[in-house]
């Protein structure tokens, strides 16, 4: 079996995370044509993000086999550090909302192109916060894909047909600036209080938004039981929830590993996956700019990691070096080596 360093381990997270939530866009919309409102759809899909999310914090915190129980043990892990552990949670409603809210108020262009500058925000806040120091290669794949996403939403903004609303745009650049937040916080409880379960915030978010969703619903009238639908809508949003919880999941682990702007490199795929989905479901073909954009992304990040790949072969075979010229000079230094190799006195000359 193939030994991953720290750094491989946390990309093919975060990467895998990410290429599991592409279908997002088409399961969606599949239980739009369904005919169930909008309040009914992100009740679902926020609730079965709680059940799955919670049952793999279950299997996980029980491999432990905590004295007290998994809750005791849950308990005490957020004690360890609360402030992250509520901070991650008030971070994840606010996502789980505003990210839908803002595709109801404008254009789904819109809220990607904002969603998508935070890659640059977690590289700002990690280098100020945390201070991470990014490679060159790091820093100049961030402000290529930024074009890239340009590339394939800019052309949609342009023509002035798209939607806006100042307070979706709002919410959409909170979303991308609070994605940020997140993964800095997720990267400072893995340092300093890395007993805290953020993979449990995930759940207690998830169950606030399934709240207010329905408390939102005695405004809005909405039901949130349709009854115009078939068994096949529960069937979409169980596996849209799935889905979305691998994602937090990956999100939660992946900080602990890379930095934050890595973190959200790997989440640009999903703004050139999603249309392929779209494309193979619905035939929806995707313009020359999605497909230039999209296929010079995917091909900087290829890039980026083979960059990566090298340093790190490189690095190895410098350690190994230096430390073939350390054992050298030590045996020079120390004389002889004795029978055994180890450099050690035989046992006749310490007596």
């Amino acid at each position: 079996m193939v030994a991953l360093t720290e750094r491989q381990r946390g990309v093919l997270i975060a990467a895998g995370g990410v290429l599991c939530v592409t279908p997002d866009a088409v399961l969606l919309r599949w239980a739009q044509r369904q005919g169930a409102n909008t309040s009914s759809i992100l009740f679902w899909k926020f609730f079965f993000i709680c059940i799955f999310t919670s049952l793999w914090v279950a299997y996980i915190e029980s491999r432990n086999k905590p004295p007290g129980g998994v809750i005791a043990s849950l308990y005490k892990r957020v004690q360890s550090g609360p402030t992250h552990f509520w901070a991650c949670v008030t971070l994840q409603i606010s996502l789980d909302v505003l990210f839908s809210l803002a595709f109801l108020i404008i254009a789904a262009a819109r809220v990607m192109i904002w969603y998508s500058l935070n890659v640059l925000w977690s590289a700002l806040l990690g280098y100020a916060l945390l201070g991470d120091v990014l490679p060159r290669r790091t820093v100049i794949c961030c402000a290529f894909a930024l074009g890239c996403i340009a590339m394939v939403f800019g052309p949609e903004l342009a023509d002035g047909s798209t939607k806006s609303n100042p307070l979706g745009d709002l919410a959409a650049i909170y979303v991308g600036i609070a994605v940020a937040i997140y993964l800095i916080i997720v990267r400072h409880a893995a340092r300093e209080r890395p007993r805290v379960p953020v993979t449990f915030a995930t759940c207690v978010g998830a169950l606030g938004a399934v709240l207010l969703v329905a408390l939102s619903s005695i405004v809005t009238g909405d039901t949130l039981v349709p009854t115009n639908v078939t068994w096949c809508f529960y069937v979409c949003m169980a596996l849209d929830g799935f889905a979305i919880a691998i994602l937090f999941v990956a999100f939660s682990i992946a900080p602990r590993y890379i930095t934050g702007a890595e973190v959200s490199l790997c989440s640009l795929l999903e703004t050139v996956l999603g249309p392929l989905w779209v494309f193979l479901v619905y035939r929806e073909a995707p313009g020359p700019y999605t497909l230039a954009g999209g296929l010079l992304l995917i091909g900087s990040l290829f890039v980026h990691e083979y960059m990566a790949a090298r340093e790190a072969v490189a690095h190895r075979n410098r350690a190994r070096r230096e430390e073939a010229t350390a054992r050298a000079m030590a045996v020079v230094a120390g004389g002889p080596m004795s029978g055994d190799g180890s450099g050690s006195p035989d046992k006749t000359d310490s007596v």
